[in-house]
């Protein structure tokens, strides 16, 4: 997209939190392509009191990492937008349905092969029953509302009493997720293919830290870029084809299956809310995510 082509009002909203204030380093690279396509990229803490989001053009889910802390307000200011009638991408629909990770029991019950969750509500959380019920003597453990890894642990037999202090944590901000433990993760990867409009952009393995199963950077994961399959590509763009609306961008990341050689995988996440996109694996994406974005304004 050119500068002539560019929107009358060219301020472009990259929402992020108060503590990435000028977002993170793979969100700053987008900054650059912006401003030469004609843009004025502006990064904005989304619960700053003194923004008027109406200044803007569009805004931008990039690092908003704290939303699960105050979901209800991160809410409301979604519809305060809305109200506002500001560009929102991805749109409103969009981040509603996947703040809460129930989203993937609905993708599940389309088809779509999700690792498999024993969701849990106040009513039912004696961890031991649970486990003993299905079977499991490794998992993780996770709020139905997070991000980043937060409130996510491993337990197993031996640490059942943290185990069920961490499913009243999680209860406590809104639900719990209780799931097998994977270690091909550890020895094979997550693998993410990342999306541009709906389009395939690229794809990347992450990897744990040596002793971790969390594969985010902030728990020292690493990542590279790698070749999807048109298997891997195809089935990616029919679980995106499932969420609520059209995207700018997204996420589906899968993981290896249980005594899978790496040719079965599980969906782990579809990241369609405020997932790091990996530019500086494949700087090309850049260029992508300003073309889509002229497209999607116009």
């Amino acid at each position: 997209m050119d500068k002539k082509s560019a929107p009358k009002n060219r301020r472009i909203a990259l929402a992020t939190c108060s503590a990435l204030p000028g977002l993170d380093p793979d969100n700053r690279l987008l900054l650059a392509p912006l401003r030469a396509a004609g843009y004025e990229p502006v990064p904005a803490v989304w619960d700053d009191p003194s923004r008027n989001w109406t200044e803007y053009t569009a805004v931008i889910i990039r690092s908003t990492w704290d939303y699960y802390k105050k979901p209800a307000e991160f809410l409301l200011w979604i519809a305060q937008l809305q109200n506002q009638r500001v560009k929102l991408f991805n749109p409103a629909s969009v981040l509603k349905w996947n703040m809460n990770k129930r989203y993937l029991r609905e993708l599940e019950g389309q088809g779509v092969p999700v690792i498999p969750t024993e969701w849990v509500d106040s009513k039912d959380h004696d961890l031991g029953r649970i486990l003993s019920r299905r079977g499991w003597k490794d998992v993780v453990i996770k709020p139905v509302i997070s991000a980043g890894g937060y409130l996510t642990e491993r337990i197993n037999q031996s640490t059942l009493p943290r185990g069920s202090e961490l499913l009243k944590e999680c209860l406590h901000s809104g639900g719990a997720m209780i799931q097998p433990y994977l270690e091909p993760i550890v020895s094979q990867g997550e693998v993410s293919l990342l999306f541009i409009d709906g389009k395939f952009s690229h794809s990347v393995c992450k990897r744990p830290a040596r002793g971790e199963f969390r594969v985010q950077e902030t728990h020292g994961g690493t990542s590279e870029l790698r070749n999807a399959s048109r298997e891997e590509i195809q089935i990616s763009e029919r679980v995106l084809s499932l969420a609520p609306d059209r995207t700018l961008y997204a996420r589906v990341d899968w993981v290896p299956a249980p005594d899978s050689d790496g040719g079965t995988r599980l969906l782990g996440e579809l990241e369609v809310l405020e997932p790091s996109l990996f530019f500086g694996c494949d700087p090309r994406a850049l260029g992508r995510v300003v073309d889509a974005l002229g497209r999607l304004l116009a």
